[in-house]
This record gives structure tokens, C-alpha cells and sequence, in this order.
């Protein structure tokens, strides 16, 4: 990724202080695509961010998931669940339980993703 996008990509981060996320933010972080998608992945556990920040990173990793491997998006949504934020956890979680419904509903979607992984987790 070059210089200019990550300095780019770095302003809408910090636009994503926000309890809710700018769609405008979220669509220009979009057009990065598979790049923006690794990106975000790299920074998400990043001490400097503030937790609606990496709440808004994970709804928009979310959306992108099709950019990156599930499993590790999944592995790290576990791991954010116990997370000590409030909005960081309880958006893991929210996330994780998404994820599941969307498995259980389209069977046909590839997610790695079991009941029993949430119970363990909750």
C-alpha cells in the first residue's frame, strides 16, 4: 500500500471515533478493498485506538470479510469478546452472533463457525 493511501486511510480511522459509523467514512474505506481490509485487520488491537473506533473497524471488517480469511476474522472476534470496552466486546459479540445467523440461515456460506464456539466464549 503505498504512502499517500495509508495517510489517507489514517484520516478516515480517525473519523471513525464516532458511536455510530459515518456511512461516508465506511464507503471511501471500501473503495481500498483488499489493502484497506488488511490494513484495518493489522491496526484493530492498536492500544491508540479508542474503542468506538475499533468498534466501527470491526463492522466495517465485517463487511469486507469476503477480502480476507474468515477464519482469522472470526479468531479475532473471539478474542475481543472479553475484551475489557464495553463497545468492543459487546460489538464482538454482536458480530459473532451475525456471523452465525447468517451460517445457519445460508447453509451454503463457507463460515467456520459453531453454537458451541459462542457458548464457550459467553
Amino acid at each position: 500500500m503505498k504512502y499517500s493511501e495509508v495517510n489517507r486511510l489514517k484520516k478516515l480511522i480517525r473519523r471513525l471515533h464516532s458511536k455510530t459509523l459515518p456511512s461516508d467514512v465506511e464507503k471511501k474505506i471500501f473503495k481500498f478493498r483488499k489493502p484497506g481490509y488488511d490494513y484495518l485487520f493489522k491496526i484493530v488491537d492498536e492500544s491508540t485506538l479508542s474503542e468506538h473506533q475499533v468498534a466501527n473497524i470491526l463492522r466495517i471488517l465485517c463487511t469486507m470479510r469476503g477480502y480476507g480469511e474468515i477464519n482469522l476474522f472470526i479468531n479475532k472476534l473471539l478474542s475481543l469478546v472479553e475484551d475489557e470496552r464495553l463497545k468492543v466486546s459487546s460489538t464482538a459479540s454482536y458480530l459473532l452472533e451475525f456471523l452465525l445467523q447468517m451460517k445457519e440461515n445460508f447453509n451454503y456460506l463457507d463460515i467456520p463457525l459453531e453454537r458451541e464456539q459462542l457458548m464457550k466464549g459467553f
